[in-house]
C-alpha cells in the first residue's frame, strides 16, 4: 500500500512533475506531509515498544506487525500478509473460541487472554498475554492485537507458589516440631523430678537408690541430646558452623566408636558389629574429623533407635577419591515415598510422639554436616528387612 501511496500521490492531487496546477494546491500538499510525518512517527513509535503488535483482518490474516513482531515471531515485514495469527500459534493451544473472541472485539468489546505462541520455523513456544481490540485498515474491520511476553513473569508466579507452599510446609513442621519437643523434654524431665524426689527419702533400700539414680542419669543424657539438636540445628541453619579438617585415623575414630555404642546399646539381641579390615589397617585421611564423627554418631543412633532384632554394622569402603562410610542395620526399613523426608528439619516419618523419640532432628543434622564436608547421605532400604545409609564424603588420604 505504501509503494502504491508512493507512485500515485503527486498525481492525484496534481503535483507530480508533469502537472499543470502545482501552484494550486499548496495547503493540500502541506496536509499530506503532515499526514505522512505523523504516520512515520507512529511507525516509529511502535517499532520502539516492546511488545509485539499485529494488526489482522476478522479471519486471522496478518496485515501488519512492528519490528518486535518481526524479531520475536520470525515473520518478514514485506511478507507478512502470507501468515496468519494460526502460523504462530503453538499446536497445543486451544483456540476453539478464538473466532468468537474476535467477533466481540469487532462489536466494540475487546478482549485479554493467555496465550501459547510458537515463532515461525521454531521449536520454542512462548507464553504471552494478548490484548486485541478493534480498528481499522484501508477502511475495513480489523483487529490490533498486542502480545506481551510473560514467560519471565509465568516462573516468577510459580516460583512464587512454591514459595508459599514451602513456607506453609516449614509452619506446619514447625508446629508439629513444638508439639513432639514439648512431649520429648516434658519425658526426661518428668523422670528426672519424679525419680530425684524418690531418692531423698531416708528409708530408700540402696538397690533402689541405685536404680533410680541410674534413671535419673539415663534421663539426663536424653534431655541434653535433645538440647544438643535443637542448638546443633539452629546453628546450621544460621550458617554458624565452619569446616575444620585435620589429619587423623579413620579407623581408630571408628573403633572407638564402635566401643562406646556397643556399651551404650542397651539391646543385646542387636550386636553392633564393625567391618573385619578396620581392625587391622591405618587409614589416615584429611577432613573435618568432629562433623564427620557427629554424622556418623546420628546414623548409628538411628539404627539402634529402629532395630530390635538382627544386628547393625559400621564400616567404610573407597571408590576412587570418594570416601564411601555406612551403618547397615536389620531394622523396620523406609518405605521409598519417605527416603526423601527423614532428611528434613522438624520431620518425622511417624509425626505422633512415640516411645522411640526424638524430634526429628538427627537424620537433618547429618544431612546439613554432609554436605559441609561436600557430600551427600543416601539410602538402600526394604521395610521389614532394614536400611544402609551411605556417607560419601571426598577425602585426601594421607
Amino acid at each position: 500500500m505504501e509503494n502504491d501511496w508512493d507512485k500515485y500521490r503527486d498525481k492525484i492531487i496534481g503535483l507530480g512533475e508533469h502537472s499543470l496546477h502545482k501552484s494550486y494546491y499548496p495547503e493540500l500538499q502541506k496536509k499530506i506531509d503532515s499526514l505522512e510525518a505523523s504516520q512515520n512517527n507512529l511507525q516509529t513509535i511502535l517499532n520502539s515498544i516492546s511488545d509485539a503488535i499485529i494488526i489482522h483482518d476478522p479471519n486471522g490474516r496478518i496485515l501488519s506487525i512492528n519490528d518486535q513482531t518481526q524479531a520475536i515471531y520470525n515473520i518478514n515485514k514485506q511478507e507478512c500478509n502470507k501468515y496468519t495469527v494460526f502460523d504462530i500459534t503453538s499446536p497445543e493451544q486451544d483456540t476453539s473460541n478464538l473466532r468468537a473472541i474476535w467477533d466481540d472485539v469487532i462489536g466494540n468489546k475487546p478482549h485479554i487472554f493467555e496465550w501459547i505462541a510458537k515463532p515461525v520455523n521454531s521449536h520454542s513456544e512462548i507464553e504471552i498475554q494478548v490484548s486485541v481490540s478493534p480498528t481499522l485498515w484501508n477502511n475495513q474491520s480489523a483487529i490490533v492485537a498486542v502480545l506481551r511476553d510473560f514467560t519471565e513473569r509465568k516462573k516468577f508466579e510459580h516460583e512464587l507458589i512454591l514459595a508459599k507452599e514451602k513456607a506453609e510446609k516449614a509452619d506446619q513442621l514447625k508446629t508439629e516440631f513444638l508439639k513432639n519437643m514439648s512431649h520429648e523434654i516434658r519425658t526426661p524431665m518428668n523422670g528426672i523430678m519424679g525419680f530425684s524426689e524418690m531418692l531423698t527419702e531416708k528409708d530408700l533400700p540402696e538397690d533402689l537408690r541405685e536404680y533410680y539414680a541410674k534413671i535419673v542419669q539415663e534421663n539426663s543424657s536424653d534431655l541434653l541430646r535433645i538440647i544438643d539438636d535443637i542448638l546443633e540445628i539452629s546453628k546450621l541453619v544460621a550458617k554458624q558452623i565452619s569446616v575444620n579438617k585435620e589429619v587423623f585415623c579413620l579407623n581408630e575414630l571408628l573403633i572407638r566408636m564402635h566401643a562406646e555404642y556397643t556399651l551404650m546399646s542397651k539391646n543385646d539381641q542387636v550386636p553392633i558389629r564393625i567391618k573385619d579390615e578396620i581392625k587391622h589397617c591405618n587409614f589416615r585421611i584429611y577432613s573435618d574429623k568432629i562433623k564427620l564423627t557427629k554424622v556418623m554418631q546420628k546414623l548409628l543412633e538411628n539404627a539402634i533407635k529402629f532395630t530390635d532384632m538382627g544386628f547393625i554394622e559400621l564400616g567404610y569402603t573407597i571408590s576412587g577419591d570418594e570416601l564411601v562410610l555406612y551403618v547397615k542395620d536389620t531394622g523396620i526399613g523406609i518405605y521409598a515415598k519417605n527416603r526423601e523426608i527423614i532428611f528434613e528439619r522438624f520431620s518425622k516419618v511417624n509425626k505422633e510422639p512415640s516411645r522411640s523419640g526424638g524430634l526429628g532432628l538427627g537424620l537433618a543434622i547429618s544431612h546439613e554436616y554432609a554436605k559441609l564436608l561436600e557430600g551427600a547421605i543416601t539410602i538402600d532400604s526394604e521395610v521389614g528387612k532394614g536400611s544402609t545409609f551411605y556417607f560419601k564424603v571426598p577425602y585426601k588420604k594421607n
